[in-house]
């Protein structure tokens, strides 16, 4: 059927690092297991009192790589991110601070997403 996500979709994605072949089910899969590292490295950053670790970071990294190679949009990968800490990521946190942190990694998953950096101009990697 034209315009069925599955005519467009790719039939791989990369996690963590490994080219993935991909049938109905593993995008939801791939999807929950990206945004699960995300909230583990947020919770590990919280302990931590490290809200810049690099590890933060390529979690946010692989998860919008991944977005990007599964066919998703810009769109909806950020409304997912974003759905992330409505859910509870870092309420310890105070609104201030938590809304800090979310504008972060969507500037992160924004730079990955697009493989570009927003504070510097063109492409991360020559």
């Amino acid at each position: 059927m034209a315009g069925n996500l599955r005519d467009t979709a790719p039939s791989a994605v990369h996690i963590n690092g490994f080219l993935m072949a991909m049938d109905d089910g593993s995008a939801d899969i791939a999807r929950h297991r990206d945004h699960t590292a995300l909230r583990d490295e947020l919770q590990r950053a919280h302990a931590n009192r490290d809200y810049a670790a690099p590890e933060l970071r390529s979690a946010v990294r692989a998860l919008a790589a991944n977005a990007h190679h599964r066919g998703e949009t810009p769109e909806g990968m950020l409304v997912a991110l974003k759905g992330i800490f409505d859910d509870g990521a870092l309420q310890e946190l105070s609104t201030w601070w938590r809304s800090i942190m979310r504008d972060r990694v969507v500037r992160w998953a924004i730079e990955a997403y697009f493989d570009v950096s927003i504070t510097g101009s063109g492409p991360r990697h020559p």
